[in-house]
């Protein structure tokens, strides 16, 4: 029942400024995994037992409590038909853009974004207007009195080697420091992240691996570290052949100017 009425007034919300004449800014997404290898999809999609409700989540814990952009539509809605000419009229948004305004949708609570999804069809595309929603991890209750915490940064620890980019090859297995710019992430094989380190000899190839069963401890960091300079601290170790440093928590690595 309370679902109901949530997805009620959200409805009402949107109307209401639609009604009201404030502008409202659509957002479309192409979504077509058919073209993404499975071990590479960051999307979910699945529908609520009982329920005829599609939903298409995310699988980038980037919002509030770890919640999960994710998108849904009611499946009694009918969805509209689009040729393939009139999609190329429409100005698409990708993953990276699509988290964005989703976040900034959701902090602001003020609901002057339309989010659409196009799906290929046979020979055509249809396009659904669905509800964003947060599905948010149970809260943690803090205790009345929290003891006061030691400085955990990996960087105050005793014993590091700080060492230039180009020569982590020699330092497999030990704990070092380092610093470089990253460019764009990338989804590995059994969805480890990599955040490759920008280069000059685009044969030298360096890169921040987080681990798949370590994900869900780092805040979206594909957003938050492209195309900036950081220090990163880790164990460096052989991933597919080439140098990499692992790391397991957030402190392990710094935005630096």
């Amino acid at each position: 029942m309370k679902k109901l009425i949530f997805l009620f007034l959200i409805f009402t919300s949107i109307n209401s400024i639609a009604q009201s004449g404030q502008k409202v800014d659509s957002v479309y997404y192409l979504f077509d995994t058919t073209k993404v290898p499975t071990r590479d999809r960051m999307w979910h999609t699945y529908y609520e037992k009982g329920v005829i409700d599609k939903y298409y989540e995310i699988q980038c814990p980037c919002l509030h409590n770890n919640g999960k952009p994710t998108f849904m539509y009611a499946g009694e809605i009918n969805p509209t038909f689009i040729s393939k000419g009139y999609l190329e009229s429409i100005k698409l948004v990708g993953l990276p853009d699509l988290i964005i305004r989703a976040k900034q949708f959701l902090d602001s609570n003020k609901n002057n974004d339309a989010f659409f999804f196009v799906e290929p069809l046979k020979k055509g595309y249809i396009i659904h207007r669905l509800i964003l929603i947060n599905p948010q991890a149970p809260p943690v209750w803090l205790p009345d009195v929290m003891p006061k915490k030691p400085d955990t940064s990996a960087f105050t620890v005793e014993g590091l080697i700080n060492i230039d980019l180009k020569n982590l090859k020699n330092y497999l297995n030990k704990a070092v420091i380092t610093s470089g710019q990253l460019g764009n992430a990338k989804i590995m094989a059994g969805s480890d992240l990599a955040l490759p380190f920008v280069t000059a000899d685009s044969n030298e190839e360096f890169s921040i691996i987080i681990k798949a069963k370590n994900r869900n401890d780092f805040d979206a960091p594909e957003l938050l570290y492209k195309g900036k300079r950081v220090r990163v601290t880790g164990t460096v170790i052989d991933y597919k052949g080439k140098p990499a440093i692992e790391i397991v928590a957030p402190n392990q690595i710094r935005v630096v100017r």
